[in-house]
Protein backbone atom coordinates (compact mmCIF):
# COMPACT_ATOMS: atom_id res chain seq x y z
CA UNK A 1 0.00 0.00 0.00
CA UNK A 2 2.66 2.60 1.04
CA UNK A 3 5.02 1.76 -2.76
CA UNK A 4 1.61 2.45 -4.06
CA UNK A 5 0.98 5.88 -2.14
CA UNK A 6 4.50 6.85 -3.04
CA UNK A 7 4.13 6.12 -7.10
CA UNK A 8 0.65 7.45 -7.03
CA UNK A 9 2.30 11.01 -5.77
CA UNK A 10 5.95 10.96 -7.46
CA UNK A 11 7.82 10.15 -4.22
CA UNK A 12 10.69 7.79 -4.92
CA UNK A 13 10.05 4.72 -2.85
CA UNK A 14 13.75 4.25 -1.39
CA UNK A 15 12.83 7.66 0.23
CA UNK A 16 10.27 5.89 2.75
CA UNK A 17 9.66 2.48 4.32
CA UNK A 18 7.83 0.68 6.59
CA UNK A 19 7.16 -1.26 9.53
CA UNK A 20 4.57 -2.62 10.53
CA UNK A 21 3.73 -3.62 14.72
CA UNK A 22 0.64 -5.25 16.06
CA UNK A 23 -0.37 -3.59 19.48
CA UNK A 24 -2.44 -5.31 22.19
CA UNK A 25 -5.59 -3.50 22.95
CA UNK A 26 -7.90 -4.86 26.27
CA UNK A 27 -11.00 -6.04 25.48
CA UNK A 28 -10.86 -5.97 21.79
CA UNK A 29 -8.68 -6.42 18.49
CA UNK A 30 -5.32 -5.54 17.92
CA UNK A 31 -4.33 -2.32 16.70
CA UNK A 32 -1.70 -1.86 14.00
CA UNK A 33 1.12 0.38 14.49
CA UNK A 34 2.24 1.47 11.37
CA UNK A 35 5.92 3.11 11.44
CA UNK A 36 6.64 5.47 8.49
CA UNK A 37 10.65 5.32 8.17
CA UNK A 38 12.13 8.22 6.49
CA UNK A 39 15.19 7.08 5.03
CA UNK A 40 15.89 10.29 2.41
CA UNK A 41 15.38 13.84 3.89
CA UNK A 42 13.15 16.09 1.52
CA UNK A 43 10.88 19.04 3.26
CA UNK A 44 8.21 17.78 1.19
CA UNK A 45 7.61 14.78 3.05
CA UNK A 46 7.27 16.48 6.38
CA UNK A 47 5.05 19.02 4.57
CA UNK A 48 2.71 16.80 3.16
CA UNK A 49 3.04 13.97 5.75
CA UNK A 50 -0.77 14.38 6.94
CA UNK A 51 -2.29 13.70 3.24
CA UNK A 52 0.79 10.70 2.56
CA UNK A 53 -0.82 9.26 6.05
CA UNK A 54 -4.65 9.78 5.05
CA UNK A 55 -3.58 8.63 1.57
CA UNK A 56 -2.00 5.31 2.93
CA UNK A 57 -5.23 4.52 5.08
CA UNK A 58 -7.43 4.92 2.92
CA UNK A 59 -5.48 2.68 0.31
CA UNK A 60 -5.40 0.07 3.17
CA UNK A 61 -9.51 0.75 3.37
CA UNK A 62 -10.09 0.07 0.05
CA UNK A 63 -7.73 -3.01 0.37
CA UNK A 64 -9.66 -4.30 2.86
CA UNK A 65 -12.80 -2.87 3.38
CA UNK A 66 -14.37 -5.28 6.33
CA UNK A 67 -11.44 -3.79 9.10
CA UNK A 68 -11.57 -0.43 10.54
CA UNK A 69 -8.53 1.07 9.72
CA UNK A 70 -8.97 4.23 11.67
CA UNK A 71 -7.99 2.68 14.41
CA UNK A 72 -5.05 2.04 13.53
CA UNK A 73 -1.90 4.53 14.58
CA UNK A 74 0.74 5.50 12.29
CA UNK A 75 4.37 6.53 13.48
CA UNK A 76 6.87 8.63 11.76
CA UNK A 77 10.47 7.40 12.18
CA UNK A 78 13.50 8.96 10.94
CA UNK A 79 16.49 7.32 10.10
CA UNK A 80 19.90 8.45 11.66
CA UNK A 81 21.17 8.68 8.22
CA UNK A 82 18.14 10.25 6.25
CA UNK A 83 20.34 13.41 5.98
CA UNK A 84 18.47 15.94 7.55
CA UNK A 85 19.97 19.37 7.14
CA UNK A 86 18.88 20.77 10.45
CA UNK A 87 21.53 20.36 13.57
CA UNK A 88 20.05 22.40 16.22
CA UNK A 89 16.71 24.00 17.01
CA UNK A 90 15.57 27.38 16.32
CA UNK A 91 15.27 30.26 18.72
CA UNK A 92 12.31 29.65 20.78
CA UNK A 93 10.59 33.06 19.21
CA UNK A 94 10.61 30.86 15.60
CA UNK A 95 7.46 29.24 16.40
CA UNK A 96 5.54 31.64 17.69
CA UNK A 97 6.84 34.29 15.07
CA UNK A 98 4.50 35.35 12.21
CA UNK A 99 5.24 33.64 9.09
CA UNK A 100 6.15 36.00 6.03
CA UNK A 101 4.07 35.83 2.92
CA UNK A 102 5.79 34.80 -0.43
CA UNK A 103 6.49 37.79 -2.19
CA UNK A 104 5.30 37.87 -5.62
CA UNK A 105 8.25 39.51 -7.78
CA UNK A 106 8.17 39.49 -12.16
CA UNK A 107 11.41 39.00 -12.84
CA UNK A 108 13.18 42.39 -14.54
CA UNK A 109 12.36 43.25 -18.01
CA UNK A 110 14.79 45.02 -20.50
CA UNK A 111 11.49 47.24 -20.85
CA UNK A 112 11.31 48.37 -16.79
CA UNK A 113 13.49 51.83 -17.76
CA UNK A 114 10.73 53.02 -20.45
CA UNK A 115 7.65 55.23 -18.66
CA UNK A 116 3.71 53.84 -19.44
CA UNK A 117 2.43 57.20 -18.19
CA UNK A 118 0.25 55.19 -16.06
CA UNK A 119 0.34 55.22 -12.51
CA UNK A 120 -1.42 51.96 -11.15
CA UNK A 121 -2.61 53.60 -7.67
CA UNK A 122 -4.00 56.51 -9.44
CA UNK A 123 -7.60 57.33 -8.91
CA UNK A 124 -10.05 57.05 -11.79
CA UNK A 125 -13.41 58.85 -12.69
CA UNK A 126 -15.49 56.60 -11.99
CA UNK A 127 -18.20 58.18 -9.28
Amino acid sequence: MLRDTLRMNGIPPEWVGCEILTRARSGGDPVLQIQVLIHQWHDGLLRYAPLIQQQLLQALQRFDPATDHSRHTVVWRFSPACECPYTSMPEPGYWTSATALPKFDLSPSDRDHLDSGFAPTQQGQWR
